[in-house]
């Protein structure tokens, strides 16, 4: 299913980011470094792209991090704002593909390439995930 378009106002968009960039900040904190530099488990993204983005963006070095209990502690801070989704991108230090996760507030998109994976790390699943299609 391709993403839902709407328009919002400028001021509604930047309330909006700030506020599910907070209760994400709360959820990871607890379990990890926010940081981008080499001793970080995960960055979430810091800047708002603007009214034709409602996309949060999370950074993760650190496979800890992916744990489907915490994916689902994030896609529920999505429950107020079901036009908005958070882009989980895998980072390596490996020569892995690009991969992550869409979380959205009905559904997972699920890109990550477990083949990559530790064996303690390639059975994760998450609830009301799906692969991802050309049209995602």
């Amino acid at each position: 299913m391709a993403r839902i378009q709407i328009a919002i106002s400028d001021e509604q968009q930047a309330c909006e980011w700030l506020k599910l960039y907070r209760r994400m900040l709360k959820v990871m904190r607890p379990l990890g470094r926010d940081d981008y530099g080499s001793d970080g488990d995960y960055w979430v993204f810091n800047e708002n792209w603007g009214p034709e983005c409602l996309q949060q963006k999370i950074f993760i070095f650190n496979l800890e991090m992916i744990r489907p209990e915490l994916i689902q502690a994030l896609r529920r801070q999505l429950a107020s704002y079901p036009h908005w989704e958070i882009v989980i991108a895998i980072c390596s230090n490996e020569s892995w593909p690009k991969m992550g996760l869409y979380v959205r507030h009905h559904e997972i998109i699920d890109g990550l390439q477990r083949d990559y994976f530790p064996p303690e790390y390639r059975g994760f699943q998450y609830e009301d995930a799906r692969p991802g299609t050309e049209n995602d």
